[in-house]
């Protein structure tokens, strides 16, 4: 089961930046109480800061490459090398091998292959959570998560790639998982 839900940063309760919209799945444990994404139910651990690393387990690990077959409808194949994210808290950041210093970003709702300006939107744009697969639960599959933006996902959209809005009435947690095939 996936689970929509707002959400309060611990330290900013009643103030801004306000309610956090957050996707997680949803399991029960045998004492009944929900087991969120792959943690332990909110009121029985802490849970890390917001600029941590993930307790999640890594799907992607920095320094190596990828074939998403998915990604290569961006017109530079679909190969894509791995980098600790250009935002703190255990994101990545994608690149294209064959077009070097292109990295996977969002732009206007659409995910694009660009060279970096060195902005702080760009490396905002270019920053994801990359997490067990929204369907599959495992890290066999894995889900892209905008940082700046944290309630779109990468997900196909007709020939292309889009950043859609859990909101949008389309969104479908399938087309927001993605195949990890590691190149040797």
């Amino acid at each position: 089961m996936i689970m929509v839900y707002h959400a309060w940063r611990a330290d900013k309760l009643g103030g801004a930046p306000g309610r956090m919209v957050m996707v997680d799945r949803i399991e029960w444990g045998a004492d009944g109480w929900p087991i969120v994404g792959n943690s332990c139910t909110p009121t029985c651990e802490t849970q890390p800061p917001l600029t941590s690393t993930s307790s999640v387990p890594r799907c992607l690990e920095p320094g190596r490459c990828y074939i998403i077959p998915e990604f290569g409808v961006l017109g530079a194949g679909n190969e894509f090398r791995v980098y600790s994210g250009r935002q703190a808290g255990g994101t990545v950041s994608l690149e294209s091998v064959k077009k070097p210093g292109c990295f996977l970003r969002h732009r206007f709702g659409i995910i694009h292959l660009e060279p970096s300006d060195f902005s702080p939107l760009f490396d905002a744009d270019a920053s994801w959570s990359a997490l067990p697969g929204l369907t599959s639960g495992t890290a066999a599959s894995f889900s892209l998560r905008s940082v700046n933006y944290p309630d779109n996902w990468v997900t196909v959209r007709g020939a292309g790639l889009e950043a859609c809005s859990i909101y949008d009435k389309s969104f479908k947690p399938a087309v927001a998982d993605f195949l990890v095939e590691p190149k040797a």
